[in-house]
């Protein structure tokens, strides 16, 4: 018996370290998931620094487009002045905002384009890294059922050991034992209440009377 407590006690234990030791240990989920909000944080910021370029661009495109404006009105009031010089001057500077909004909004084109390329990569990027973080979090569920499993059956397995093979015959004989030795004492405490109902039995109290009377009245009469 006292073997089979010191192998509880045991089970108990390790049974407790493997809980343990599975707490402590940082899982491969773990790190997949820290690892794709790196990642994906640091994309944001990529797409985050281009539209905020594109802002950037569309709002030098609005002021050319608003001096390309300002230079008109400025040619259209020379040439009905009759300043032709003036006029001109005007018209450069026209052109050279409404070029050079041209160039603003191609480039405007451009980064929205890379924007939209962007987005559209991170947000595959995020799906597929979903689709396996939840494949590894799977399989992280299904090794740890197997190593819990694997523990369990480990444990189990090793009552089969001659010691408490032994330890089990010992208690056995012990409770044959301790029968046998309650039976002795509850058959002897059978018989004995019988020895005395017969005892009883025997003895008849009117003859025992009869006999003292005789003796009493016969000693009388002697005398």
């Amino acid at each position: 018996m006292k073997r089979l407590i010191e192998i509880s006690e045991q089970i108990t234990e390790r049974i407790n370290q493997f809980i343990e030791d599975a707490e402590n240990n940082e899982s491969l989920l773990d790190t997949t998931i820290a690892d794709m909000k790196k990642r994906i944080d640091a994309a944001k910021d990529h797409v985050a620094t281009t539209i905020s370029g594109v802002q950037r661009l569309k709002f030098v495109y609005q002021e050319a487009i608003d001096k390309a404006k300002m230079w008109d009105e400025l040619y259209n009031a020379s040439l009905h002045d009759g300043d032709n010089e003036r006029a001109a001057e005007a018209k450069r500077h026209k052109q050279q905002h409404l070029q050079r909004a041209k160039d603003l909004e191609q480039r405007i084109h451009s980064q929205e384009a890379v924007v939209t390329e962007l987005k559209a990569a991170l947000r595959d990027f995020y799906i597929e890294i979903k689709i396996t973080s939840e494949h590894v979090e799977s399989l992280t569920d299904r090794k740890k059922l197997a190593e819990t499993r694997a523990a369990f059956y480990k444990l189990l397995a090793e009552f089969d050991l001659p010691d408490n093979h032994y330890a089990i015959k010992q208690a056995e004989e012990e409770l044959q034992a301790a029968e046998t030795e309650a039976k002795k004492w509850e058959k002897l405490i059978r018989t004995t209440p019988d020895k005395h109902e017969t005892t009883e039995k025997e003895f008849d109290l009117d003859e025992a009377l009869a006999e003292l009377k005789s003796d009493i009245l016969g000693n009388s009469q002697n005398d």
